[in-house]
């Protein structure tokens, strides 16, 4: 691999369909490099996943930035970008109507409509927390770091949330779209956990953690169910609001669209259903809802009489959880 940054100068806008640069060409200095980008490009055993993101390259460069090639190598940028490419060209394949992007700002993805959707993708950076918490999980069983990967999430969420304002008062996204955001915990490395409401809904409805009630004097048990925890605190105190779907008061996103895996465990790279990983959590109060169904593949949620369900998913058969208690 040439060790030489190559120059490219393109016009704000899209990249040129004719004759692209090459996906795994270096174009920043190998200091900025995010360590997942050379791990990827480098070993032998990457091969396919190689292929595969240079097969997901030939169809998405008419809806790429014209930057896009700068972040995928950049340090920190590198999941967020497949991320970001993988569900633009899933979303086509899917049949869905994906506009070609043009200049101006404006969110990562456009579905025409109606109604017109737009899509905002994000892959929440990890923290040297988590990464302590990842290295003890290498060595030897160890508790999961479920507060600190939802205070992520929410984190995420409230970033997004203010750029769907930004968007909104400069008239990009009008009162008639829907707005949805994706988030992948590529970064964060998120356990595969069995039973139990998804760490992202956590960061939606309010759910805390299990809790029992018990008879004080007799230890007779009275009941359990998930607590309600509205806000998550940061490190220093600070409170992040963990309740967006429980009310009105973010109808202005439609649904989150959620996917737990790295690029290494995603299905369709295992040889399984492009995009079956996909998690649908719809906004009961969304000014403009994404239609449900709308994307067929993997998990979709929502909430109704007080309860957190699964209205479809294409393997399991539907469960509730409750939305809080």
């Amino acid at each position: 691999m040439q060790d030489a940054v190559r120059s490219i100068v393109i016009q704000r806008g899209a990249l040129p369909t004719t004759n692209p640069p090459p996906l795994f060409e270096m174009t920043v200095p190998a200091s900025e490099l995010d360590p997942a980008y050379v791990h990827i490009r480098d070993h032998d055993d990457c091969d396919k996943y190689r292929q595969y993101l240079e097969g997901l390259w030939a169809e998405y460069v008419p809806y790429a930035d014209h930057n896009f090639l700068d972040q995928f190598q950049r340090r920190g940028q590198f999941h967020s970008r497949v991320w970001e490419m993988r569900l633009t060209v899933v979303l086509k394949r899917l049949g869905l109507a994906v506009a070609v992007r043009g200049s101006g700002a404006g969110p990562d993805i456009k579905i025409e409509g109606p109604p017109v959707i737009w899509i905002e993708a994000v892959a929440p950076a990890t923290t040297d927390e988590l990464e302590r918490s990842r290295e003890l999980a290498l060595q030897g069983p160890t508790p999961a770091p479920e507060k600190q990967v939802v205070l992520r999430y929410t984190q995420a969420l409230a970033e997004k949330w203010g750029k769907h304002l930004g968007y909104t008062n400069a008239g990009v996204v009008k009162p008639s779209d829907a707005f949805v955001i994706a988030v992948n915990a590529a970064n964060l490395h998120t356990p595969s956990l069995g039973s139990g409401p998804p760490w992202i809904a956590k960061a939606l409805y309010g759910i805390g953690d299990l809790a029992w009630s018990i008879e004080v004097g007799t230890g007779r048990h009275l009941g359990s169910g998930w607590s309600h925890a509205p806000m998550r605190y940061k490190p220093k105190g600070a409170a992040v609001e963990a309740d967006l779907f429980l009310s009105d008061k973010r109808a202005g996103i439609s649904a989150v669209l959620y996917a737990a895996d790295h690029l290494k465990n995603w299905p369709e790279v295992r040889g399984e259903i492009e995009g079956s990983d996909f998690r649908i959590f719809h906004n009961e109060f969304a000014s403009v809802p994404l239609p449900r169904g709308l994307i067929k593949r993997g998990q979709e949620w929502a909430t109704g009489d007080g309860m957190l369900r699964m209205l479809c998913d294409h393997s399991v058969a539907s469960t509730d959880q409750p939305a809080s208690s």
